[in-house]
């Protein structure tokens, strides 16, 4: 059986290249980062305190604050249309921003079929708490093939619950599994500095209980020693230890509820003990004894959506643990924080340093849990069929920005693209060179450019992910897209994926690439002036044998309130022939208030019906 976190946290490897080690990199090792809640009686999020309020104690000494930042993001609150929080952007970018990262862990090792709607339950709930900027992953400790990797997409995190299912195997390699996703999972979110980070664990016990009552030293022991207990107490204390080190807030729910102890079930796994406590020493706490479980999750979102990062100076690089406590001057509050932080590991930073260990500028910025924002990048991608083949072309459009240019620059960009399958296997990658000429721009805006190339996938579900390096700027990037290839030829309709286009349209490389595959030249811009022409496209697919007796492609644009604001149809005779056909559709801007809106196509045959979808916004100019 293949490690756990495989299939959602994979370490990737280039197709040309596949021993190319995988790097691992730190930043800010001198500043030690807190995300610190502050609550009050009522368990509620206190805002507003200043630097001054806090004092930071490391080893009971106190440390002066060097970093200071109030965090916070807005509780979902039902007030917007509902396409605005279950419909994901159809363009992903790189943007690093303090959004929150929410790594959600169901064990499907260790918990009896009787949970397995509860497990489903939490991990729903869960995802409708999630706020728009939010992403989040979801990891199976047993079948790491069902995973997913991080994504704002509700829709593919909500389908990936759905597929939990429990996984047969011996109690002692189940509890090695577990406790090991949870350890690694800590351990890869280590280098993702100034993020909100929480692990919600979703399956009842993390260790089984110790033989012969053996005491332990304590959580974070300054000593650095763990007693003498089982293995698996000390991967549970070493999975502490890399939660403390990347910042991450580990909170644990039990799916058991209010139940009775049935086969193979004691009280001590219904028990607050039995979800390990030791975990608060991140910050978070357990769910357990309920069987109500929507307060509790809100509450998570409520204290790790309302924060403040607090950073101090540490000199120490003796990798030995420190014991910190922050407290604040106001009467009757609580704070919510990891009690310590490991110091860096001099000879470790230099080991990582070594010249011999520099990876390719590719390699790296494609390696990452998330994208390397160095270079702003978009992506958009869109699959459709080759007649009499059984893959489909993606088409894809890069969009990056250069500074800009105080005098002729040619911009040479080296862009590779793979696809990884749901087990993280490699199944295909493209690579070249875009080159671009640059005139002196006025004014200070960046110049915007998109590189156009395309990927030959057969029909599944495939994470591409996307690297670029400029040679002229010395800068790399990255940005990651899910994609779903249907099966063309075998369902009875099917849409290709949406592309846009604009008539004002940014500079492109190589031009016209992707002219034989499509109709129009495809864009990642999603934001138009009311005075832009704007052309979306789609293309059906019937298959030849058994084509439907009708069908009917439905158009619709949706505002930021739920209303219809467009609304046509048409019938798609060519495709009860069996064959393709396609649908430009112009949006009528100049009729539209500034704002968000949804564009949906819908494509009606007998009894089957497929949708796509894409959000843009309306300016004014």
């Amino acid at each position: 059986m293949r490690s756990a976190l495989a299939g959602v946290l994979a370490l990737l490897t280039l197709a040309q290249n596949p021993q190319q080690p995988i790097p691992r990199f730190r930043s800010g090792v001198d500043v030690v980062l807190l995300d610190v809640t502050v609550l009050d009686r009522n368990r509620r999020p206190v805002r507003g305190l200043t630097a001054a309020d806090f004092t930071i104690l490391e080893d009971n000494r106190e440390q002066p604050i060097v970093s200071f930042e109030e965090l916070s993001a807005p509780e979902p609150d039902g007030s917007v249309a509902p396409w605005m929080r279950e419909v994901a952007p159809d363009v992903r970018t790189n943007s690093a921003d303090h959004r929150r990262l929410v790594m959600i862990v169901l064990n499907d090792a260790q918990i009896s079929f009787r949970y397995r709607d509860d497990v489903k339950r939490i991990g729903h709930a869960i995802v409708d708490r999630l706020g728009p900027a939010d992403q989040a992953s979801i990891v199976f400790t047993g079948n790491n093939g069902r995973s997913q990797d991080f994504t704002n997409d509700r829709r593919v995190l909500r389908a990936t619950i759905e597929r939990y299912v429990e996984t047969s195997m011996p109690p002692e390699l189940a509890a090695k599994y577990s406790i090991g996703t949870v350890r690694r999972a800590a351990q890869l979110l280590i280098d993702i500095p100034h993020r909100r980070k929480a692990l919600i664990w979703v399956g009842g016990r993390l260790l089984s209980p110790l033989q012969g009552g053996v005491q332990m030293a304590p959580v974070g022991s300054p000593s650095g020693t763990y007693g003498t207990a089982s293995d698996g107490h000390f991967d549970l204390l070493e999975t502490i230890k890399h939660a403390q080190r990347a910042n991450v807030t580990v909170y644990t729910v039990s799916p058991s509820g209010l139940e009775a102890p049935g086969p193979g079930t004691t009280h001590a796994d219904l028990s607050l003990e039995s979800l390990n406590g030791e975990l608060n020493e991140t910050g978070g706490f357990a769910i357990t004894n309920t069987s109500n479980f929507d307060p509790q999750i809100a509450q998570i979102f409520r204290e790790t959506g309302s924060y403040y990062l607090l950073g101090f100076s540490s000199p120490h690089d003796d990798g030995r643990f420190r014991r910190v406590e922050v407290n604040v001057n106001r009467p009757g509050l609580t704070v919510r924080t990891r009690n310590g932080y490991y110091a860096r590991e001099a000879k470790e930073e230099q080991k990582r340093a070594g010249p011999n260990e520099a990876p390719l500028p590719l390699a790296k910025a494609m390696s990452g849990i998330l994208p390397m924002p160095d270079m702003p990048m978009r992506v958009s991608v869109a699959p459709f069929a080759l007649s009499g083949a059984d893959t489909a072309d993606v088409a894809i459009v890069l969009g990056m920005e250069h500074p800009t240019p105080g005098g002729r620059v040619v911009e040479k960009v080296d862009v590779l693209v793979q696809a990884f399958d749901a087990d993280s296997r490699p199944r295909g990658w493209f690579r070249q060179i875009a080159q671009l000429t640059f005139r002196p721009a006025e004014g200070s805006g960046a110049a915007k450019y998109e590189v156009l190339s395309k990927l030959a996938l057969r029909p599944g579900r495939y994470q591409l992910r996307f690297a670029v390096h400029s040679a002229s700027l010395g800068k790399s990037g990255s940005v990651y897209q899910d994609v779903e290839v249907p099966d063309f030829r075998r369902q009875p309709v099917s849409l290709s994926g949406l592309v846009m286009s604009v008539e004002a349209a940014l500079p492109v490389a190589p031009r016209d690439f992707l002219a034989k595959l499509l109709p129009i030249s495809p864009t990642t811009q999603r934001s138009f002036a009311r005075s832009d022409q704007v052309t979306a496209y789609v293309r059906a697919y019937a298959r030849e044998k058994n084509a439907p007796r009708s069908a009917v492609l439905t158009t619709v644009v949706l505002d930021e309130n739920n209303r219809q604001v467009h609304l046509s149809e048409g019938v798609m005779s060519e495709l009860t022939d069996g064959f393709s056909a396609d649908h430009l559709f112009h949006l009528p801007l100049q009729q539209l208030e500034p704002g968000a809106y949804l564009l949906r196509f819908e494509l009606t045959a007998d009894k089957t019906q497929v949708r796509r979808e894409a959000r843009f916004y309306v300016r004014e100019k």
